[in-house]
């Protein structure tokens, strides 16, 4: 009986070890699997959270804004000034009657919202190396007085950036405009005349050589803003006007720099004596500009001088030479130069004050000119300059009014020779313009 007990004990022990023994293997089987799960759910996560981080990374950058303006506008004299007044330039060529009345010394006021602009812009496009962005922006000024209060391109363009590098290609601004040196003025003008006024398509290269030296170049065809003379001289040309710049230093602190550039023009298939003629009329400018900060006192100022500035709305212009031989035509430029100084303050709690002032000159032709059949921006203009103080006022971040009285005096050659040098003047005429501008910025 013993024997038989002790025989069962000894197989209970034995079934229940081996049975422990598998449910400890299955055991771990299951956490073996278990493990593997959770190490898959991990990679898993892992994937999908650096995939969230790379498209963030790359994700683009879309960008809108404008501003809504709404301009009051008086002048005390007949100016040259268009798109409903929003533009101004300098007062007329006096008029007179037979009773020696100038037809010209008369006021004009007006009220436009036609400035309102408002752009959009692409940024953080990735392709290989590179970072791509894009850029549009229109108002309702038109792209002539024809088209006045319709939508205008303003600016259309892509960058293409790498490193130090960048090319843009689209519409902008011509290369004469330093969009760090402007003037800060409540006319919508920015300056000009005395600031050159040109945006066209253009491929523009840019390079960084470090934080206080930059280059650029760029070749530009003309659209709305055209040189005096047949529409298509440049195209005929079969050559861009080619400009480079050279900026200096940091605009927070001191900037600097000066620019440079050649343009070419073909008005004419045949000369004079009716001989098919391949000459093109050709021009140079340079401009200089500065800008630097003292105790948030904003100091700026631009110069330019060349050949037929008149793309840039500046006075001047070409025409052939005069007697010259069959089959010999050429062409000889007016010179202009053209300045000015802007001043802006701190703020003195809401009001922002500034200064503008400015000198445009026509200093007229090395070679005679055939007057007759030339291409000109207002030749018999010798000088005109302003002087504009200015006022803004804000209402927080977004709204803010504007004040600025411009005094304009402009002296018109009565009668001049074949190289635009005067032999009599007019007396200097003079226009007093106020603007009150109202601005939503968003």
């Amino acid at each position: 009986m013993k024997k038989h007990l002790l025989f069962v004990l000894t197989l209970f022990i034995a079934t229940s070890a081996y049975a422990q023994e598998r449910d400890n293997e299955y055991l771990q089987r299951q956490i073996d699997s278990l493990r593997a799960r959770i190490d898959m759910m991990d990679k898993a996560v892992t994937e999908t959270s650096d995939k969230e981080k790379k498209e963030k990374k790359h994700k683009l950058d879309y960008r809108f804004g404008g501003n809504v303006d709404a301009r009051f506008i008086y002048n005390s004299y007949e100016s040259k000034s268009p798109r409903d007044g929003v533009l101004f330039f300098y007062p007329l060529k006096p008029e007179y009657n037979t009773h020696g009345e100038d037809l010209n010394r008369s006021g004009s006021m007006n009220f436009s919202p036609f400035s309102t602009r408002l752009w959009f812009g692409v940024d953080n496009i990735k392709a290989g190396k590179a970072t791509l962005s894009a850029y549009i922006e229109t108002d309702f000024l038109g792209s002539s007085d024809a088209l006045n209060h319709t939508l205008r391109l303003r600016h259309a363009y892509m960058d293409i950036a790498w490193g130090n590098n960048l090319f843009r290609i689209g519409q902008t601004n011509h290369m004469t405009v330093v969009e760090d040196v402007l003037p800060a003025t409540v006319t919508f003008n920015a300056g000009v005349p005395f600031q050159t006024l040109n945006r066209g398509p253009q491929i523009r290269y840019a390079r960084r050589f470090s934080d206080n030296v930059k280059l650029l170049a760029a070749a530009e065809y003309y659209t709305s803003h055209r040189s005096a003379g047949p529409t298509n001289a440049q195209i005929k040309a079969t050559m861009p006007d080619i400009h480079f710049r050279m900026e200096f230093g940091k605009k927070e602190k001191i900037m600097g720099g000066f620019g440079a550039g050649y343009k070419f023009f073909k008005p004419l298939e045949e000369d004079m004596y009716g001989y098919k003629t391949k000459r093109r009329a050709a021009a140079f400018d340079v401009n200089a500009f500065l800008r630097f900060a003292v105790k948030d006192y904003t100091f700026k100022a631009w110069s330019l001088f060349g050949q037929n500035l008149t793309p840039y709305n500046i006075i001047g212009g070409y025409a052939p030479m005069t007697n010259y031989e069959a089959g010999e035509l050429k062409y000889a430029n007016l010179l202009s130069s053209s300045s000015w100084i802007d001043i802006s303050t701190p703020t003195f709690g809401k009001f922002d004050f500034g200064l503008f002032a400015g000198f445009q000159a026509n200093l007229g032709a090395n070679k005679p000119l055939d007057t007759e059949n030339g291409y000109f921006n207002s030749p018999d203009l010798k000088w005109f300059s302003r002087i504009s103080p200015r006022v803004y006022f804000n209402l927080g971040k977004h709204l803010r009014f504007g004040f600025e009285y411009s005094y304009t005096n402009a002296k018109w050659m009565q009668q001049y020779d074949n190289m635009f040098e005067s032999i009599s003047c007019f007396d200097v005429n003079t226009t007093h313009r106020t603007e009150i501008l109202a601005q939503f910025r968003f």
